[in-house]
């Protein structure tokens, strides 16, 4: 059964984390409580990083908000700062895959 998206934003998400460093990147992840933070905030659906088996410098994020304007209170709210130093630490290339939805 095929999810209605109405007003909802669905982003997924590719990071390549550098060599080897996918575990650190999700222990900094876990330490800062990113997926717990953004999913508290109004208006999310699903906040939600896998790690795929047959690539181990993978990440993908899975990112559904209910509506534009929570999607956009949640980039503009405090994690992103917490989270833009763990990026930069651990991941070489961020990618979108594709949005539905939103702006």
């Amino acid at each position: 059964m095929a999810m209605e998206f109405g007003e909802k934003v669905f982003c997924y998400v590719q990071y390549t984390c550098k060599a080897g460093q996918r575990q650190a990147c999700m222990d900094a992840i876990n330490e800062k409580k990113i997926q717990e933070r953004y999913k508290a905030q109004a208006g999310n659906i699903e906040y939600r990083f896998l790690a795929p088996t047959d690539d181990a410098d993978k990440l993908y994020l899975v990112d559904i908000w209910d509506n534009q304007e929570h999607f956009d209170a949640h980039i503009k709210s405090d994690v992103p700062a917490d989270f833009a130093p763990i990026k930069a630490a651990f991941i070489d290339k961020t990618e979108l895959v594709f949005q539905l939805g939103g702006k």
